[in-house]
């Protein structure tokens, strides 16, 4: 999401420390995480309503598929009488003299 590499994150925690000072930022880092965790849990929830909503559309469309599919499938009546499936080469033409 956020692209930080070490130095960057480094100077951000020097940066928040020398706003908030050290007695408050262990407090604003919990309520940071817990917002976080609630954030994510309401996304999860989120995308599993939304995948639950989906899948009631998509599973008949998948069912109809498979059927017509089935539907569609041609036996053979009768095996091919060649068991060569190569064609058959023409014959070279003969030259008269």
């Amino acid at each position: 999401m956020f692209d930080f590499n070490s130095w960057e994150f480094l100077a951000l925690g020097i940066g928040a420390i020398l706003i908030f000072g050290p007695e408050r930022l262990p407090g604003m880092m919990r309520k940071a995480g817990k917002y976080y965790g609630q954030l994510q849990a309401m996304a999860n929830g989120f995308r599993s309503e939304l995948e639950a909503e989906v899948s009631v559309i998509t599973d008949p469309l998948k069912e109809a598929a498979a059927a017509a599919a089935e539907a569609t499938k041609i036996e053979p009546d009768e095996p091919e009488a060649s068991a060569d499936p190569s064609p058959e080469t023409p014959a070279a033409p003969v030259e008269e003299s």
